[in-house]
C-alpha cells in the first residue's frame, strides 16, 4: 500500500507544479504580448488586414410584413491574422492559444448596415462577455451568437403563395476596402447547421455575395459581405381560413339564382352573402402589407368575389322586378327572344289560360241571375238589338236585352283577365330564364377570373426555376 500512496502523492504533487506552471505561463506570456499592445490599433498599419466573416441562421424568431421587420437568431464568425500576438509554444509551457476578452484586442467593427436596433452599434453588443481565440500563429477565431432585427423589401403580389428573400449587409464602418478587407465564407457551409423550425415559412435557399462599393464622399473602395435569405410561406393557413370560405360564399352566391322567386329568400340571400364577403374582406385586410405598389393575390381574388356579389344583388332585384312586374312592360319582341331562349334552358313559355277564366253560362244561369234584377231597372241606351219574341211582355224583353249586354261585358272582362294571366306567366317565365342565363354566365365567369388570377402562380414557378438554374 505504501507505494501505491507515494505514487498517488507525487501525481498530486505534479499536477499541482502543472497548474502553478501553467498559471504562470500564462501570465508570462500575456505580459509578453501586451507590452505596448495597443487593442484600439488595426493589425499591421501599413498593410491590409483580412477578414473572413461566416454567419449561419438558426432560427428565424419574428416576421412582420407589414413593417418590414425580420427578427433572426444567428451565429457569426469571424478570422483574422494579428501579426503583433505570435509567440513560440515551447517557451510557454507548450501553450498554443489563448482566450481572451474582447477589450483586451483589436476586434473588427462590423455592423449590420439595414438594422433596426434603437441603437446603431456593432457587433460587439453580442460578445462582450463571450472571449476570443488566440492562437500562437496570429490567428484569432471570435464565435458568437446574437439577435438581430433588420428591415427587409417584401412583394407582397404574389401574397399567400409568395417567395421572400431578404437581404442583410455588414461590413466595417469605419475601415474602408484597403485597410480592412472582408471576406466571405462559404454560404453552403453556413447551412449544414440550420434548424428552421417555422409553422409559416419555408426555407429556401442562403446566399452570399461580396460588394465592393465606392461612394462621392470618398475615393477608397468600401467593402460589405451581402446575406440573402431566401424563404417561401406555407400557404395551407390562408387556404383553409381566406380563400376556401371565400370560394363557398361565392358558389352560394351563384346558387341563389336557383332559388324559387316566390320563397322570398331571394333578396335576403344575396344580401346576407355580401355582408358576409364585406367581413372577412375586412380580416384579410388586417393580415395584409400596407402597399400600393402591388395588388396581392388574395386581395384580387376577394375584389373579384365582392364585384360578383354585388352584381348579384342587381341582378336579383332585376329578376324580381320582371317576375312581379313584367306585364307593366311588355315587348312581344322581347318574349320572343326569351321564348328562344327558353328553348335552350327546356323552359317552354306557353300561352294557358288558367280554367278559372273560363266559365260558362247556360240559360238556367242567365235566369237565375235574371230574378236579381231589379223589376223596374228601364234604359233604352242599354238595349243592343231589338227583342225577336214579340209575345213576351215588354218588361220581359227588356230584361234579356240587359242580360245579353251584361254576357258581352263579361265576356270581354274574361278576354282581358285571361290576355293579363297569359302575359303574367310569360313574365314569370322569362324570370325563371334570366335567373339560369345568370347562373351560368356567373359559373362561366368565376372559372375563367379564377384561372386568370391563379396562372400568376406557374409565370412565378417558371422564374424561381430559372433563378436556381442560374
Amino acid at each position: 500500500m505504501q507505494p501505491k500512496l507515494c505514487l498517488l502523492f507525487a501525481a498530486l504533487i505534479v499536477y499541482e507544479n502543472q497548474q502553478v506552471f501553467g498559471e504562470k505561463w500564462d501570465s508570462l506570456l500575456q505580459e509578453k504580448l501586451f507590452t505596448g499592445y495597443m487593442a484600439s490599433s488595426r493589425p499591421q498599419l501599413n498593410e491590409t488586414t483580412n477578414l473572413t466573416m461566416g454567419m449561419s441562421i438558426r432560427n428565424m424568431y419574428h416576421l412582420d410584413e407589414r413593417n418590414k421587420l425580420v427578427k433572426l437568431s444567428v451565429w457569426f464568425r469571424f478570422y483574422w491574422n494579428d501579426i503583433r500576438l505570435l509567440w513560440n509554444p515551447k517557451d510557454y509551457g507548450n501553450i498554443t492559444r489563448l482566450h481572451l476578452k474582447t477589450t483586451e484586442v483589436w476586434t473588427p467593427d462590423i455592423v449590420l448596415h439595414n438594422s433596426l436596433n434603437e441603437e446603431f452599434s456593432s457587433l460587439h453588443e453580442y460578445a462582450n462577455t463571450i472571449p476570443v481565440i488566440v492562437h500562437h500563429n496570429g490567428d484569432i477565431t471570435w464565435l458568437f451568437p446574437g439577435v438581430i432585427k433588420t428591415s427587409c423589401d417584401f412583394e407582397i403580389a404574389l401574397f399567400p403563395f409568395d417567395t421572400q428573400k431578404c437581404a442583410l449587409y455588414f461590413g466595417s464602418w469605419t475601415y474602408n476596402g484597403n485597410e480592412l478587407n472582408t471576406y466571405p465564407m462559404d454560404a453552403k457551409r453556413d447551412t449544414q447547421s440550420f434548424t428552421f423550425p417555422n409553422g409559416e415559412w419555408i426555407f429556401m435557399n442562403f446566399e452570399v455575395k461580396r460588394n465592393v462599393m465606392k461612394y462621392l464622399c470618398c475615393p477608397e473602395p468600401y467593402v460589405d459581405i451581402q446575406y440573402v435569405l431566401t424563404i417561401k410561406r406555407k400557404p395551407l393557413f390562408h387556404i383553409l381560413n381566406l380563400i376556401v370560405p371565400c370560394s363557398f360564399l361565392l358558389i352560394l352566391s351563384t346558387l341563389g339564382f336557383l332559388m324559387p322567386i316566390t320563397s322570398g329568400s331571394r333578396a335576403p340571400l344575396a344580401i346576407m352573402v355580401l355582408l358576409s364577403m364585406t367581413v372577412l374582406q375586412v380580416t384579410v385586410s388586417d393580415t395584409i402589407p400596407r402597399q400600393s405598389d402591388y395588388i396581392p393575390l388574395i386581395s384580387q381574388y376577394i375584389g373579384f368575389i365582392l364585384v360578383m356579389m354585388v352584381m348579384n344583388v342587381i341582378l336579383t332585384i332585376l329578376s324580381l322586378n320582371i317576375h312581379y312586374n313584367g306585364p307593366q312592360f311588355t315587348n312581344s319582341i322581347l318574349i320572343r327572344c326569351f321564348k328562344s331562349i327558353g328553348r335552350c334552358f327546356s323552359v317552354h313559355i306557353e300561352n294557358k289560360i288558367p280554367e278559372r277564366f273560363t266559365t260558362r253560362f247556360t240559360a238556367n244561369d242567365t235566369l237565375q241571375m235574371a230574378c236579381h234584377i231589379n223589376e223596374g231597372y228601364h234604359n233604352e241606351n242599354e238595349i243592343l238589338e231589338p227583342t225577336e219574341n214579340s209575345h213576351v211582355s215588354s218588361k220581359i224583353n227588356q230584361l234579356y236585352k240587359l242580360l245579353h249586354k251584361m254576357r258581352l261585358e263579361k265576356h270581354e272582362l274574361t278576354k282581358k283577365n285571361n290576355e293579363m294571366e297569359t302575359k303574367r306567366q310569360e313574365w314569370i317565365q322569362i324570370a325563371m330564364i334570366i335567373d339560369r342565363v345568370f347562373a351560368v354566365t356567373f359559373l362561366l365567369v368565376t372559372m375563367v377570373a379564377f384561372l386568370v388570377i391563379f396562372s400568376q402562380l406557374f409565370g412565378e414557378t417558371t422564374e424561381t426555376s430559372l433563378d436556381w438554374v442560374e
